[in-house]
């Protein structure tokens, strides 16, 4: 059972205790305050997780007949 996360992501409510507990995660509104800020590292790692996202629609189409 997670037992933290960041604040700024949101918070984390124990719902019960114990061997068998369970926490709920409720995140912050959107966007984020601060916002995020994409520096040209980000950028490129957006652009290269895109790019991956594409080849596997691709493989995924190639194998269904629409």
């Amino acid at each position: 059972m997670f037992t933290k996360a960041s604040s700024r992501a949101g918070k984390l409510i124990v719902q019960q205790e114990g061997p068998e507990g369970y926490s709920t995660f409720i995140p912050n509104t959107l966007p984020p305050n601060p916002p995020l800020e994409y520096d040209n590292g980000m950028k490129v790692l957006i652009e290269k997780a895109n790019r991956a996202l594409c080849r596997l629609d691709a493989i995924i189409k190639e194998g269904t007949e629409l």
